[in-house]
């Protein structure tokens, strides 16, 4: 039987390889780098085959400094690269900015609202699922764990490390927060996701990650001083009798995050500071991002555990890598983004709109501050959903012209 390549729905192909990248990054990287690969090659051959290059068209026009300024950081991580310290396979890691990509394919993949909410929905039911695995073994494990350390000391950690599983889980917490805080109700029944938000509330809370905390914490404080301020009195509530019936440990921990004599935050102050020193002497485009522990070692021999792997903070190590070039396209790239994504929001006259906005805008508040003091924005499976996230900006927006063009009111281009 032959088959008509020609009939065969791509779309249906990408989406599927696009979700299944998404659902899997938190404990699959194999399978996620694979649906990566796959949805790429796709969506390449179906650019070629429609010869549709409407998307593109459409960002440049709508997002132009956002892409500007990805292209022009990218372009100044390559030179840093070509120009390293130790230069050997430096150029291997630039792959990662394949993952841009979905900027490009999504807005022309995915084709209602509806769909976006349903496979966001996806995604945060897999990881809630692997939330309820993790939660298993956290409890089967805890009364052994409890004679060796204190119940603050104790991280999920079953399949990723505990920091970037706790930035994955709230980048999708923050995204779709909103949905269920809105008056209306959407595709999915609020009483369900809150079932699927729960055991990845708690999982997050279990990896103990204080920079996610902070994150989190503010970030909620954002959206009831500007979006909701019953939200805000009684997340103020809550937070307040949680932390009247918190462990003792519990709070040391919490505490923790402001003593700068905390072995932790002693030594990202140690690393910040040779970070600093590195900046000095590469100061335009850095060492490149390439075998940091040996130029690390140029500066000082790493004493404590994980000191020079990475510089522990987006900020700093940005500027180790790629120089005051690469911050500054770094910089303009979220202060776009940012500009962008409020401007579509102030523009927005429906409650799906709104929500997903202010979703996005959180999410993306809470990488940068949680980026403060890990360095998440090289962290692929972080910036896989980072991106995918991104993305739905575009494809919110791209959904509502492409309405307003069948209604014969406006075109795309």
């Amino acid at each position: 039987m032959k088959i008509d390549i020609k009939k065969i729905d791509l779309n249906i192909l990408i989406i599927f390889f696009m979700t299944l990248q998404m659902a899997s990054i938190g404990f699959f990287m194999a399978l996620s780098s694979v649906s990566l690969a796959a949805w790429v090659l796709l969506w390449g051959f179906k650019v070629f085959r429609e010869k549709d290059t409407s998307t593109f068209r459409f960002l440049f026009k709508e997002y132009k400094f956002v892409l500007i300024f990805v292209a022009g950081y990218v372009f100044v991580e390559l030179l840093s690269r070509i120009f390293a310290v130790f230069p050997d396979e430096a150029l291997i890691g630039i792959k990662r900015y394949l993952l841009v990509l979905v900027f490009f394919a999504n807005p022309g993949i995915i084709k209602s609202k509806e769909s976006i909410l349903k496979y966001l929905t996806i995604i945060l039911t897999v990881f809630s699922l692997l939330s309820c695995v993790e939660l298993y073994k956290f409890a089967v494990n805890l009364s052994s764990n409890l004679l060796t350390t204190s119940f603050a000391e104790i991280r999920i950690d079953y399949f990723s490390y505990p920091i970037t599983n706790a930035e994955m889980k709230m980048l999708l917490l923050m995204t779709t927060l909103p949905f269920l805080i809105s008056k209306k109700t959407y595709n999915i029944s609020k009483r369900y996701l809150v079932i699927i938000l729960l055991p990845l509330v708690i999982s997050l809370f279990l990896t103990q990650s204080r920079n996610v905390y902070l994150a989190v914490f503010t970030s909620l404080l954002v959206y009831g001083i500007f979006r909701n301020w019953k939200f805000l009195v009684s997340f103020v509530l809550f937070i307040s009798i949680c932390w009247v019936i918190a462990p003792d440990s519990v709070k040391d921990r919490t505490r923790s995050i402001f003593d700068l004599n905390h072995p932790s935050n002693k030594s990202r102050l140690v690393m910040w500071n040779v970070g600093m020193q590195v900046f000095k002497d590469h100061p335009v485009i850095g060492v490149g991002d390439n075998q940091i522990t040996e130029v690390y070692k140029l500066y000082k021999k790493p004493e404590s555990h994980g000191e020079g792997s990475h510089f522990h903070s987006n900020i700093v190590m940005i500027l180790v890598t790629t120089g005051i070039a690469g911050f500054i396209m770094y910089l303009l790239f979220w202060v776009s983004l940012f500009y962008y994504t409020v401007k579509d929001y102030r523009k927005s006259t429906e409650e799906f709109d709104r929500a997903l906005l202010w979703g996005i805008i959180l999410s993306m508040i809470s990488f940068n501050i949680s980026g403060i003091f890990e360095w998440n924005f090289g962290d692929w499976e972080v910036v896989t959903l980072l991106y995918y996230i991104i993305s739905l900006i575009f494809v919110l927006k791209y959904i509502n012209l492409n309405k307003l063009t069948n209604d014969g009111k406006r075109k795309i281009i």
